[in-house]
């Protein structure tokens, strides 16, 4: 026999334990594992995690085949590297930058004010800094002063280059004044992954160095805007930057396959990029010591990503001093100071021998005079050993784009591409936007020069 429950039995029962049949505990659609609110420092491992992943994975593979240190050897990466590159190849890389990363130091920034913790906030507008300059050095103009808001605008307009790269210089200088505070409520302690923390004075000194390295970068990719300027700024900025490899601001990946680095991930997964040939013969021709460790040679004799950076607990190298070392050189000849330059230049390579872990075959390296030119230090030789240095960094495709060395040959037409399209995403849902920043012909597109990149 079945039996029914009167409403009022129902109200009866449910009193005996709510004292009112309308009650609802308001905590019933809180879920434990989505918090509303989280201490900041709990975001720090994942967002390192993830800027990591962005730049040394489709960026550093996509950038690295239009510098030519790698090559497409099969499926999507063989098109790319015949510059057929489509806005379905970076819709994942714009998507990591936009829904991921950023809008999470969006949200990081703000709580740290809130919460009265400049270390936290300076480490977020560093990582904020890095990541917009990344971006806005492959695509050109980009969402910014509208984006990162999540569902409250799903169409941001672009914002210039020229005002991204102001902007990448006020959140550096931001930061600085941040990591300078003698107090903070809450500061980066072991989740940070690259420096180990901001909560000690000669920790935030690491991170202050990593931001004027970076100031560096971006000020010296402005010598086609303003040359003299772009030196100026850029040799002051090098000098309070990392000096030291020991301090390179860099993220080293797990051992384990789910923890691993990116590229590492990719050669295993996919396996359709080489180390282009023409980058081997470079660093045999100066008898490279670091040529064994940026590519290996495989029993079918094709060459593969060297075990430096293509194993399980491989670094992704944010910024470095090796670079930094460059860029004082660079700045210095721009300068008419020679003597700093070739010293700032031969250092720059002892830095990079150094983090590659082959120190000891420095001195007899550099006493080449393939190496270390006996006369006056060129443009053309500082850019060939920095090109080796910063491998696979997109930041080599920026050096060709802003010097035009090394001297490369397309690979396919009379062109080589200078920008990333933007993705089909953009097109799709931010329509109006997308077309009035030229993302509307991408064949052309993909040749047209961003802001920096003036004639």
């Amino acid at each position: 026999m079945k039996k029914f429950m009167s409403l009022g039995v129902i109200c009866a029962f449910v009193l005996a334990f709510t004292s009112a049949c309308g009650w609802i505990d308001p905590k019933i659609n809180i879920d434990p594992n989505n918090p509303a609110d989280v201490n900041p420092r709990n975001a720090i491992t994942a967002i390192e995690g993830a800027a990591a992943y962005t730049i040394g994975g489709d960026q550093y593979r996509y950038a690295s085949l239009f510098s030519q240190q790698n090559l497409g050897f099969d499926r999507q990466h063989l098109g790319i590297y015949q510059y057929t590159f489509a806005e379905g190849d970076v819709s994942t890389l714009w998507q990591n930058y936009y829904s991921g990363h950023l809008r999470e130091l969006s949200l990081v920034i703000t709580k740290a004010t809130d919460l009265g913790s400049p270390h936290i906030r300076g480490w977020a507008r560093i990582m904020m800094a890095q990541s917009l300059g990344n971006a806005t050095d492959v695509f050109g103009d980009i969402p910014l002063a509208q984006a990162l808001q999540g569902g409250a605008n799903f169409q941001p307009k672009y914002d210039s280059q020229e005002s991204v790269y102001a902007r990448v210089q006020q959140l550096l200088d931001s930061a600085i004044l941040d990591l300078n505070a003698t107090t903070s409520a809450l500061s980066p302690l072991g989740e940070d992954l690259i420096y180990g923390g901001a909560n000690t004075p000669a920790l935030r000194q690491r991170w202050i160095r990593a931001a004027w390295s970076l100031k560096a970068r971006y000020a010296i990719h402005l010598t086609k805007r303003n040359r003299m300027q772009a030196a100026t700024q850029a040799l002051d900025f090098a000098t309070r930057g990392i000096q030291s490899s020991a301090d390179d601001m860099q993220l080293i990946f797990g051992a384990t396959d789910d923890q691993s680095n990116p590229l590492y991930q990719f050669d295993q997964q996919r396996n359709d990029i080489r180390v282009n040939t023409s980058f081997i013969r470079l660093m045999n021709r100066l008898a490279d010591p670091r040529r064994p460790l940026l590519a290996r040679t495989r029993a079918n004799d094709s060459t593969q990503l060297g075990a430096f950076y293509a194993s399980p607990a491989s670094p992704v190298l944010f910024i470095g001093a090796a670079e930094t070392k460059f860029i004082e050189a660079e700045a210095n000849l721009i300068l008419g100071r020679g003597d700093a330059a070739k010293t700032a230049f031969t250092a720059g390579i002892r830095q990079s021998l150094t983090f590659f872990g082959v120190a000891a075959a420095a001195d007899a390296y550099v006493a080449q005079a393939s190496v270390v030119p006996a006369g006056d230090l060129t443009l053309e030789r500082l850019i060939e050993q920095k090109y080796i240095a910063i491998y696979p960094s997109s930041e080599a495709w920026t050096d060709w784009r802003r010097t035009g060395f090394p001297t490369l040959t397309p690979i396919n037409g009379n062109a080589i591409p200078r920008r990333f399209p933007y993705p089909q995403t953009e097109r799709d849902f931010n329509r109006t936007n997308w077309q009035a920043a030229g993302g509307s012909s991408l064949r052309d597109f993909l040749f047209t020069r961003v802001w920096w990149d003036a004639q």
